[in-house]
């Protein structure tokens, strides 16, 4: 069989996110093909993607043949089963290679079986998309907190995330499930919010988004537990008699800077500290191995005595379509807030603390 090399990348790339670091379940590591779909599973996710011209059916570890097929330059490969059934034969060129082929399928695709479902359609998937994606960085990562570690997914339209300090909050557009709520995990809810999905389907335990130009399905474990009580959160959004803090422009330029000191794994580890006071704020952030630092400092228009964390992708968003924020009379929170169109808007509050603690 011919495939061509750049498509069967291209659906490689899409189910990656589906694969486990380390093997504890059988083939949890490796590419599944079968019914003309590469499939991935990790116990916490699972992603497949059609792929064309594939006629065998198998597991093959990922880390070869993904590795394998971005290190050559032909457009075109041939692959065939060997006589035995035990490799998959591969020839590009000069490039001959044989790769173990487990052609039992021992990935327990039953318990996310989606054949049949009824898909609901999502009216505004990239608002939703967005959404998600800022709320996975304001989630806490100590798993001692769980219901914190995790994006709040509501049927009305509200998308949440908070790590007890910071709190975001979207208002969007209804979604199509009938359970009230469901609480995503915020590093799988990082990698569903670059899933070009337009479907969604609820069931048992597992949340499934759909992209349906391509057939591809995103599937995800969530957490069955009620959010914070929604009556704290209103608490915390409601402000009375706000103060206008407005940011330099250079901002934006600023947190380019200082933001690559802070980059981690994982995006909700990511923080740029903000400390502002005698007419300056300060953006500053350390690396994690080496522990070298770096501060940026510019002017400011306001008296206020200010400090806070937060995401520096996150802050540079937020900047990009708000360039204020408002400090409560009490001066224990500030909130970034935009009423964006439609039925979308979005609210960003961060609890403050005392700069001269830091």
């Amino acid at each position: 069989m011919r495939i061509n090399r750049d498509q069967l990348l291209e659906a490689l790339e899409v189910v990656k996110p589906g694969l486990a670091s380390k093997e504890l379940i059988e083939q949890t590591t490796s590419f599944a093909f079968l019914d003309g779909m590469v499939v991935t599973y990790n116990d916490e996710i699972s992603i497949s993607h059609p792929v064309e011209g594939i006629e065998f059916e198998g597991a093959i570890k990922a880390k070869e043949l993904y590795g394998l097929l971005n290190r050559i330059d032909k457009k075109v490969v041939s692959l065939s089963i060997s006589d035995e059934g035990t490799e998959l034969l591969f020839n590009a060129g000069r490039i001959r290679s044989g790769l173990r082929l487990e052609t039992d399928i021992k990935l327990p695709i039953d318990e996310f079986n989606v054949e049949g479902a009824e898909w609901k359609e999502i009216k505004n998937p990239s608002q939703l998309r967005n959404s998600i994606a800022l709320c996975a960085e304001t989630c806490a990562t100590d798993m001692s907190r769980l219901k914190l570690t995790c994006v709040d997914i509501k049927n009305n339209g509200v998308i949440q995330g908070s790590d007890g300090f910071r709190f975001l909050q979207c208002l969007g557009e209804a979604l199509p499930f009938t359970d009230d709520e469901f609480l995503l995990p915020a590093h799988n809810a990082v990698e569903v919010s670059k899933f070009e999905f337009s479907s969604i389907m609820v069931d048992k335990g597992w949340v499934h988004f759909k992209n349906e130009d391509v057939g591809s399905i995103f599937s995800c474990r969530f957490i069955e537990e009620e959010y914070v009580d929604q009556n704290i959160i209103e608490n915390v959004v409601q402000f009375e008699d706000p103060i206008l803090l407005p940011f330099p422009k250079k901002m934006i330029k600023m947190i380019d800077l200082v933001g690559q000191f802070a980059e981690r794994k994982y995006i909700m580890d990511e923080k740029v500290d903000v400390i502002i006071e005698d007419g300056h704020i300060m953006l500053k952030a350390e690396t994690e191995d080496t522990k070298s630092w770096v501060k940026n400092v510019a002017a400011i228009d306001t008296e206020e005595k200010l400090s806070f964390s937060l995401t520096p992708s996150l802050f540079k968003n937020i900047l990009l379509l708000s360039g204020h924020c408002s400090i409560n009379p009490k001066r224990t929170k500030i909130k970034f807030s935009m009423e964006i169109g439609g039925d979308y808007s979005w609210c960003y509050v961060i609890m403050l603390r005392d700069p001269k603690t830091d």
